[in-house]
């Protein structure tokens, strides 16, 4: 059957969707993370590594329900992706080689994702990041992830909250997709993620870590950097300049929960006291306007989960249930 945008491409074999994957199009500037996440699902790296060919991206384009007029391949960026015209039809783009789920977008590209369920994409050596060799995992799952204050050391950031911090439990994030995950949990969910190429000094030993500086250096707020190949991150090195450490902090009560600390002030909460008083103005008082403006249907990812913000007459909003909370803002479950 044909359109005014050329012939259709005749339903084919879908393996992806045999093997557990939902391919989908992501948003413009939206990464395979962010567009999974959306979905309640986990991008697969190792499918997304599995577009190498022209054949592949078509069979990936037509499980999206879209198609492709033309194909190309490219040696860097952000492939599988597309460009997309209602004129000359969608310009699909296959990449040789390892890609991620965190890469950004090409401009002017939408990203071609591959979904799947968390189980499904995390059963696989190649769901892991290029080359990371991650230490030895944990035995105890007895320490929760905090999101240091920017600049600080993990070391410093666990006892400000009373805690002791784990440097075994940095080999619970074996892939970018976990550190994701995590991030979403703590209410500060990665606009991206890129892994260390060991080239940009040895303040990116300390992390992972997230850009939260409205700009660090070239990186952009929200973006999440991941340890480079060999490198076991240590408890007491500080981030780079404008990143914030996650740290897995141990000991104290349950009731120490995986969270952002002191809203990623220059100063820790270092008495009960305050953190008492924090938490119950927490529980009584419910921002939901963040501040910043949206003209189209959705917000920056760095404001929260699309369960968690929306965009409502031009300004983002925290939905039910959810508070603005920090000095960006971002949208986290209410505390009750």
């Amino acid at each position: 059957m044909s359109s005014m945008f050329g012939s259709s491409t005749k339903p084919a074999a879908k393996p992806s969707t045999a093997s557990g994957v939902k391919w989908s199009v992501g948003k413009t500037g939206e990464t395979c993370l962010v567009t999974c996440n959306k979905l309640k699902l986990t991008c697969n790296e190792k499918a997304l590594s599995g577009v190498s060919s022209s054949t592949a991206i078509k069979q990936a384009a037509t499980s999206a329900r879209t198609s492709c007029k033309t194909t190309s391949s490219k040696s860097s960026g952000s492939a599988p992706d597309m460009t997309q015209s209602m004129w000359s039809g969608n310009t699909c783009y296959y990449k040789h080689g390892t890609t991620t789920c965190g890469a950004v977008p090409t401009k002017g590209h939408v990203r071609m994702c591959p979904c799947s369920s968390a189980s499904a994409s995390s059963n696989s050596p190649s769901g892991s990041p290029p080359g990371y060799v991650p230490p030895p995992p944990t035995t105890s799952s007895a320490f929760t992830w905090q999101l240091a204050p920017t600049g600080r050391s993990c070391t410093d950031a666990c006892k400000a909250k009373r805690l002791t911090c784990s440097e075994r439990g940095f080999g619970q994030l074996r892939t970018t997709m976990e550190l994701y995950s995590e991030s979403v949990k703590i209410g500060t969910p990665c606009a991206g993620t890129w892994v260390n190429d060991g080239v940009h000094g040895s303040a990116f030993d300390n992390i992972p870590a997230q850009c939260t500086a409205s700009k660090c250096g070239v990186d952009p707020h929200g973006l999440c950097a991941f340890p480079k190949k060999g490198v076991s991150p240590t408890c007491s090195g500080a981030p780079p300049a404008g990143y914030s450490r996650f740290c897995p902090c141990s000991g104290g009560s349950s009731s120490h929960s995986s969270s952002s600390v002191s809203s990623h002030s220059s100063h820790a909460v270092s008495s009960s006291s305050a953190s008492t008083s924090a938490s119950t103005t927490a529980s009584t008082t419910c921002k939901v306007k963040t501040g910043v403006s949206c003209y189209f249907t959705n917000c920056y990812p760095s404001l929260g989960t699309a369960d968690a913000v929306q965009c409502k007459s031009r300004t983002c909003e925290c939905k039910t249930g959810y508070c603005a909370t920090g000095k960006k803002n971002v949208c986290t479950k209410k505390v009750y």
